[in-house]
């Protein structure tokens, strides 16, 4: 039901430079196929994102096989490419709606509290473009989620508490910000023994994923600007 009111909601083209910036660079990756992917000429009004985009590359990747259908279908139309993050709101609600039910909330209650995250805030609206805030806000449900069932006895969700803050931060740089606290709140939420006789299952589900994510940011960041700190987020 909210994927159809997010789809009806959809104008059919990315209106935002943003959008239109994330697009080009996945029909770069689609069509080079490479993972360097470079911003043609003149898609870049602000001049912050030539040869290669300023913003992190996970909505780019999130967006290709929705890019590669829109090739296949009608490859000059954005309508398939705006489908990304309606799918990527609909996960948000479906997966706020679990953690809820993790916390023993009514499933009514459970259902209307996600819907009314997905109707009474800025989620539809962000739906409507290109922007990443939505991956983001996917991941860090997927974090916490994550520390749930890690709670509840099962260290393998470890695995999703450290692909949520990795993948956070693959969409947008600067979410590291937010990730920080939550990393902070672990020994909060899992108790201490756990933790000791757990640590060679759980570790490596945190460190792996942000390991890689780094590595990634890191080498993106230095083809970019020629400093591996150096991101494309002011400040």
């Amino acid at each position: 039901m909210f994927f159809g009111l997010a789809v009806f909601l959809q104008r059919g083209v990315l209106v935002s430079l943003d959008g239109n910036v994330y697009w080009k660079v996945t029909q770069s990756i689609v069509h080079r196929r490479s993972l360097m992917p470079v911003l043609p000429v003149g898609w870049d009004q602000l001049h912050i994102h030539t040869p290669y985009s300023s913003f992190g590359i996970g909505m780019s990747l999130w967006l290709i096989p929705f890019v590669w259908l829109q090739d296949k279908i009608d490859p000059n139309g954005q309508g398939i490419v705006t489908l990304a993050n309606p799918v990527m709101i609909t996960g948000c609600v479906a997966i706020l709606v679990v953690i809820l039910q993790r916390l023993k909330v009514r499933n009514w209650i459970a259902v209307t509290a996600a819907l009314s995250f997905g109707v009474l805030t800025t989620a539809l609206f962000h739906s409507t473009e290109g922007f990443a805030e939505p991956g983001v806000t996917f991941c860090l449900l997927l974090t916490v989620l994550g520390l749930l069932i890690w709670r509840d006895g099962t260290t393998r969700a470890a695995w999703l508490v450290g692909i949520g803050l990795a993948g956070s931060v693959l969409f947008r740089t600067d979410s590291v910000v937010t990730i920080l606290p939550l990393l902070a709140i672990v020994p909060f939420v899992i108790s201490r023994k756990t933790l000791t006789s757990t640590l060679r299952a759980w570790l490596p589900a945190l460190l792996v994923p942000m390991f890689i994510v780094g590595a990634w940011t890191g080498w993106y960041n230095n083809l970019r600007y020629g400093s591996p700190l150096k991101a494309g987020y002011p400040g």
